[in-house]
């Protein structure tokens, strides 16, 4: 049970260390133990050796500010840059840029795509973006924002954008073409090949959102020997944008966009000089905050050298371990099956029996102490799936086993609610 918060304003007095730890280990304590906790709904679990580094490199630089970085903490951004460039395969010529989430990579994709656009003079009315209706909400935020026009375009087999359908919709307005990889409602793989070419033909900037997978595929490349084939050996492929919080198992809080070309850095950067109205000297950022967290920089740092390539392709392999577990697992209870494939680090899956709705089962399984996320169009469940040992998944499946047993003898007979994702 959650504790109920204590404190209503701020305490008249500080508190002594031990009563700050004391409180901190209570509110730890009523999170839900790890083999009922663990399918979390949003975030995989950070391995062990990921958490350790991270905590103690956090600790070293808490006390520190990304924006004016010392001389340690800008070496530590380096090299923090330096590696996620060659996991990611950004060429030679190509930049990243350091974001607080994915929706920040997201807005940033956005933003350059419609300065690019009116810089070439290609926007004569109002701007819009093609995208298919799986893309991440951000996209709809960022166009709120800049004042662009969004087209939702219906997916085809196995929820994969349709470049056809997409094709159809580009006008001469159109100044963005988005893809995921895999897209987070149900986890498959949009077909970037024939999106980038599309792209090309109509001279637009094409943004990849890889913020769940852009860490973990190419580890499950690696792994599945398949070539180490990256998103950018597309030519048509103008961004990718990458969480480092996700399948990179660092701290929350940050994550990338990399350009195919340094050159359009510009487009996502802000500048004002002491002439402009801003009477102290100079500003200048690349990205949208100012502040950032130089904890989460050094836990990210240390994340990646600790696991290093080959940490994480141990981690894919468990990962599409798990997976196999699971589905298999699956399959032996009656009418539930997977949804799509599992390609990417996210597992979907459903029930077929009208006497075994997928919502109920989600009810059971809440009221059990397992998280659910519950999704609409399928009704299906969704999990991002975690580094961990067979055990844990099948006692995975055995909960869902006994979920379905519970609604099918009308032991649950509401359905679970739908809450809003993000809330």
């Amino acid at each position: 049970m959650t504790p109920e918060p204590s404190l209503t304003g701020m305490p008249a007095s500080g508190w002594r260390q031990y009563e700050i730890e004391q409180r901190l280990h209570e509110l730890l304590a009523s999170d839900p133990p790890l083999h009922t906790g663990w399918p979390d709904t949003l975030w995989p679990v950070l391995p062990d050796k990921a958490l350790s580094a991270s905590r103690a490199a956090m600790s070293q630089f808490a006390h520190l500010n990304g924006f004016v970085k010392p001389s340690g903490l800008d070496v530590i951004e380096a090299e923090l840059l330096a590696m996620v460039r060659d996991h990611l395969g950004v060429p030679e010529d190509g930049a990243t840029t350091l974001t607080v989430g994915g929706t920040e990579s997201n807005f940033l994709a956005v933003k350059g795509a419609l300065f690019k656009a009116r810089e070439n003079g290609g926007v004569t009315g109002q701007p819009n973006m093609v995208i298919p209706e799986t893309a991440h909400p951000s996209f709809d935020k960022a166009s709120e924002e800049l004042g662009i026009d969004v087209r939702r375009i219906p997916v085809g087999k196995e929820f994969r954008a349709d470049p056809e359908a997409m094709a159809n919709q580009i006008d001469e307005n159109t100044v963005l073409l988005v893809a995921s990889t895999p897209n987070y409602t149900h986890g498959t793989l949009d077909p970037v090949e024939d999106l980038a070419a599309l792209a090309q033909t109509h001279d637009l900037w094409f943004h990849i959102d890889a913020c769940v997978g852009g860490c973990l595929l190419p580890a499950l490349k690696r792994v599945a020997g398949e070539s180490s084939t990256t998103p950018f050996d597309y030519p048509g492929v103008t961004s990718v944008s990458a969480d480092l919080h996700k399948f990179g198992f660092t701290p929350t809080g940050i994550s990338t966009l990399s350009v195919n070309s340094s050159e359009l850095i510009r487009h996502h950067s802000f500048s004002i000089d002491v002439a402009s109205s801003w009477p102290f000297r100079p500003y200048r950022r690349t990205g949208f905050t100012g502040s950032r967290s130089g904890a989460v920089l050094a836990g990210a740092w240390a994340t990646l050298v600790a696991l290093g390539q080959d940490g994480y392709e141990q981690i894919a392999q468990e990962i599409v371990s798990g997976a196999d577990i699971f589905a298999k697992g699956l399959s032996t209870i009656d009418g539930f099956e997977l949804v799509a494939p599992h390609e990417s680090g996210i597992i979907v899956f459903t029930s077929t029996d009208p006497q075994c709705q997928i919502e109920r089962v989600a009810n059971v399984l809440e009221r059990n102490g397992w998280p659910a996320m519950l999704a609409v169009s399928p009704p299906r469940l969704q999990f991002l799936l975690s580094p961990l040992p067979p055990h844990y998944y099948e006692q995975f499946v055995e909960a869902i086993r006994v979920a379905a047993n519970e609604v099918r003898t009308g032991v649950a007979i509401d359905g679970a609610e739908l809450t809003t994702y993000g809330a």
